[in-house]
């Protein structure tokens, strides 16, 4: 976070950064692919009951949140206050916890954090 007339860093206090729809995709002929998000540096995080993420700690530092369960569009959020239970048309009568495919951090007194969001192919 930088000042915008000085561009100098600027330290907030506390703060708050959510991820939603961390899920994964599947095309015929391919394995599922899952997304995973590598974070480092927060105070602490917070994940829904009984999460469709799952959280590893790196021996580098960081932890690492990888998705679990494929996503089909339909559940993708709108309205980061008004994430629920979505019925997804295909496949037919798919439910979808919003919350369970979503990370909360918490950071403090700092200007900046590192995250690496990856995406990769089936195969």
């Amino acid at each position: 976070f930088v000042d915008s007339h000085s561009n100098r860093p600027v330290v907030l206090e506390q703060f708050h950064f959510s991820v939603f729809d961390l899920d994964g995709s599947a095309s015929d002929g391919w394995r599922p692919s899952f997304e995973k998000l590598y974070v480092s540096e927060f105070d602490e995080y917070s994940v829904a009951e009984h999460s469709e993420v799952e959280v590893e700690q790196l021996t580098d530092g960081r932890t690492v949140f990888v998705a679990t369960q494929v996503g089909f569009g339909c559940d993708n959020p709108i309205d980061p206050m008004s994430l629920g239970r979505v019925t997804c048309p295909w496949p037919p009568g798919h439910i979808v916890d919003q919350t369970k495919r979503a990370v909360t951090f918490l950071f403090s007194k700092t200007s900046s954090f590192n995250a690496t969001f990856v995406a990769e192919t089936g195969g």
